[in-house]
């Protein structure tokens, strides 16, 4: 459960044996995004958890724009043109 553990507890205080809920499949750093959201959106948090989960926001955010896939070296060699020209 990445978000609505408050809810969760509360219905299961009130007697509720159902919840509506939304299932999705998440990648971690997308899952902290939404954890980090969540949690600024309460009252009552303290300065210092706020800019620490601003902090694991930020991480996340550039983890996901990053791209392993044509940026290391040895892949951006398969990707040259200059190479399959000259064979």
């Amino acid at each position: 459960m990445v978000s609505g553990h408050r809810r969760k507890k509360t219905s299961e205080y009130a007697g509720r044996q159902r919840l509506p809920c939304t299932v999705r499949e998440l990648t971690e750093d997308e899952a902290t995004i939404i954890i980090v959201d969540s949690d600024l959106h309460r009252e009552k948090v303290l300065p210092s958890k706020t800019a620490y989960a601003y902090k694991l926001k930020l991480e996340a955010i550039k983890y996901q724009g990053s791209r392993s896939d044509i940026t290391s070296g040895q892949v951006v060699t398969r990707f040259r043109t200059d190479n399959m020209i000259a064979e």
